[in-house]
């Protein structure tokens, strides 16, 4: 299937749940995600699939000062 990662189409399989997207992409827990413009709770890394076409953003976090 078809994501849209970061404004850039991404094949997955099927049943691939976010954390596995994050390791995939090497990129750890510590990270916002968004799927449709929805966030994505980090309890939920391990659980949550995709679906076709979905619109996946991932933010690392910044410092600031």
């Amino acid at each position: 299937m078809t994501i849209i990662l970061n404004g850039t189409e991404k094949k997955i399989d099927e049943k691939t749940t976010v954390g596995e997207l994050l390791k995939s992409i090497n990129m750890s827990y510590q990270v916002a995600v968004f799927i449709n413009d929805k966030i994505v709770l980090r309890r939920d890394y391990d659980v949550l699939t995709f679906n076709e076409a979905d619109r996946v953003r991932v933010f690392k976090p910044m410092g600031g000062g």
